[in-house]
């Protein structure tokens, strides 16, 4: 158990440490004393990211850190990055990753450059498109809060366990490029879908729970 908590509180430091790495502030791998207690450490690419730069960042329920970069998926337990990319991971359909979030499952969503999107759940990855429900297959816009929801050039559609539900046609048939989803009573959505930021339409979508 304090094998367990000390590496918590060293993952949770390793997040804070690791914005920086987000932000493109990356050296090589160096130690610098902040007070007596704590070290700020710097990773890189020599140290086993990809590259060093990182686009997005979450942490999951075990405490390992999530990163999306240009070559792909890394995560890291605090000490060693494990890399995941299309030339060692089944499903990963892009390696350049400019999007990640976590969802209230745990499932990981992420949106690569060419506007492929990827979900990871229970250890396997999969690449989603107009054949699991999206109404066209290159994604524009995703909100991952309470409900996933994807925008898509044809429209916008809502993740609902095991494929995507398209907003009906007749509702809202437009390229959606934001969403901006909200809860106004136990089944009913309000949901922002915008076309042009200067723009933005609102629909309203009841009973889909």
């Amino acid at each position: 158990m304090t094998g367990m908590m000390d590496c918590c509180r060293r993952l949770r430091f390793c997040l804070g440490v690791l914005v920086a790495c987000a932000l493109g502030l990356t050296q090589a791998a160096t130690a610098v004393v902040v007070d007596d207690d704590w070290s700020l450490t710097r990773w890189d690419s020599s140290d086993g990211l990809p590259v060093n730069s990182i686009n997005a960042m979450v942490q999951d329920e075990n405490g390992y850190l999530w990163l999306a970069t240009m070559d792909g998926l890394a995560r890291f337990d605090g000490l060693h990055f494990e890399v995941f990319n299309t030339r060692n991971t089944p499903g990963l359909a892009g390696s350049r990753l400019l999007v990640l979030e976590r969802d209230p499952t745990g499932a990981l969503w992420m949106a690569t450059e060419d506007t492929r999107l990827i979900r990871r759940a229970n250890g396997r990855f999969q690449t989603l498109d107009d054949n699991h429900g999206l109404p066209a297959a290159s994604v524009i816009a995703l909100s991952v809060a309470e409900t996933v929801w994807a925008g898509t050039a044809g429209g916008a559609a809502r993740w609902t366990g095991a494929r995507f539900e398209a907003v009906p046609a007749a509702q809202w048939p437009h390229a959606t490029t934001a969403i901006t989803p909200q809860r106004i009573r136990s089944r009913t959505y309000s949901l922002t879908f915008s076309q042009h930021p200067s723009s933005p339409t609102i629909a309203r979508v009841p009973d889909w729970d």
